[in-house]
């Protein structure tokens, strides 16, 4: 599965670009800045993983090191 790594500093638009492109091309938006999302990824990360589509930015995945 082919992976894209947006790196940058601080509030610089990595977000802004991705969501733009991924909203072009039909991608899920999925940010562990929420706490439902980073807690299914947490407590099921297999299962989370699963029911992610295979066009989908994960945005904050920092935040789920594990």
């Amino acid at each position: 599965m082919p992976v894209v790594l947006i790196h940058g500093s601080h509030q610089c638009g990595k977000t802004n670009l991705a969501r733009v492109v991924g909203d072009t091309f039909g991608y899920t938006y999925h940010s562990f800045d929420d706490p439902k999302i980073r807690e299914a990824a947490q407590n099921d990360p297999v299962g989370f993983i699963n029911n992610v589509s295979d066009r989908a930015i994960l945005d904050e995945i920092q935040l789920v090191p594990e």
